[in-house]
């Protein structure tokens, strides 16, 4: 039932410490034990699932109803205030949805391929002996 079983790195667009997403796809046609009958139901019954392995940032969790609320006309000392935030969190919010929307994505997650240079945590990369390899993306 559960095909293409992905674990891979994630990390916001603007920065961030990197997390871990499984991808999967799960294929719930494989029920039917008439195999004619679960090939006629594998389109409508296979979907790609997508998994956070973590909590996301404030930023991340908050974004929606600060852009809703944003886009309603409340100002964002509001904003802070009904979801009980700071004013900073809300326009680090906005900044990511701003962020976002000049990228023209949906996600604001992105596979990290290679280590960032602007993360402090990762240093090993920097060793004249270390090489990193990501695995090929399958589709």
């Amino acid at each position: 039932m559960i095909t293409n079983f992905i674990v891979e790195p994630v990390r916001l667009i603007d920065g961030g410490h990197i997390e871990l997403q499984r991808r999967f796809q799960l294929n719930l046609a494989k029920l039917f034990p008439d195999d004619q009958l679960a090939e006629c139901f594998k389109a409508p019954l296979t979907r790609q699932i997508t998994l956070k392995l973590f909590n996301p940032p404030q930023r991340e969790e908050f974004r929606n109803p600060v852009v809703t609320r944003r886009n309603q006309g409340e100002k964002e000392h509001e904003v802070a205030i009904a979801l009980n935030i700071t004013q900073t969190a809300v326009q680090r919010a906005a900044a990511l949805q701003r962020m976002m929307d000049a990228r023209g994505i949906d996600e604001p997650f992105e596979v990290v391929t290679e280590p960032p240079e602007d993360y402090t945590k990762l240093r090993r990369h920097k060793h004249p002996q270390y090489r990193f390899e990501p695995i090929s993306n399958p589709k």
